[in-house]
């Protein structure tokens, strides 16, 4: 915005990150080369926000994603993850107003935007907004199929220059359901998916 010239930044994946991390740990000296051509330009991001108030609003808030993907839009990617965050957010709204559900504590922020850069833009544009965010959920693709989509439910961590206690909490999650949904060993059938699964979430 004020004409510096703009950073670079390549993504890796977590496990190929640790592992050069430890190659740099053990005095190897690694060395990259990339050729990028690119161009920056003026753009906009609309993104929607609804918000149910918590009765302590100067607590950091919960805020639930989903994107509208409107470039490419198909019933699962990601209408799924719309239908499934509106609902959630009239079905919470609704049990408050009865009074069927307490008010919480904490404001949950629920946001409907382009995939991936909406947020990133409503950040930029608003950089006190990252300090009243305690949790950031993001629903994509809601119900799939895990079998017939052929898909592999994925745990990303915060980046270690950006450490959460979340990383625990879900680690934590996905090792329960992991196990929960597994045939052991214990069991004497490993790898024999023709029974029930003994401990099933």
């Amino acid at each position: 915005p004020g004409g510096e010239r703009p950073a670079l930044l390549f993504s890796i994946s977590y496990s190929r990150g640790n592992a050069l991390s430890d190659r740099r740990r053990a005095g190897e000296a690694l060395e990259g080369r990339a050729e990028v051509e690119a161009e920056t330009r003026a753009g906009h991001y609309s993104q929607v926000h609804a918000v149910l108030r918590g009765t302590e609003p100067d607590l950091t808030e919960v805020w639930i994603q989903a994107h509208t993907n409107y470039r490419n839009t198909g019933g699962g990617n990601n209408l799924t993850g719309l239908g499934a965050t509106l609902d959630l957010a009239r079905t919470l709204s609704s049990l408050v107003s009865e009074g069927r559900l307490p008010r919480p504590r904490r404001s949950i922020r629920f946001t409907w935007g382009p995939e991936h850069m909406a947020v990133i833009y409503y950040l930029h544009q608003n950089p006190a907004a990252l300090s009243r965010i305690l949790a950031y959920l993001n629903l994509d693709m809601v119900g799939d199929h895990q079998v017939l989509s052929e898909s592999v439910l994925r745990l990303y961590r915060t980046p270690g220059s950006l450490p959460s206690f979340l990383n625990d909490v879900v680690e934590e999650m996905f090792d329960v359901v992991g196990k929960g949904n597994s045939i052991s060993i214990r069991q004497g059938r490993f790898l024999a998916f023709q029974g029930e699964f003994s401990l099933p979430i």
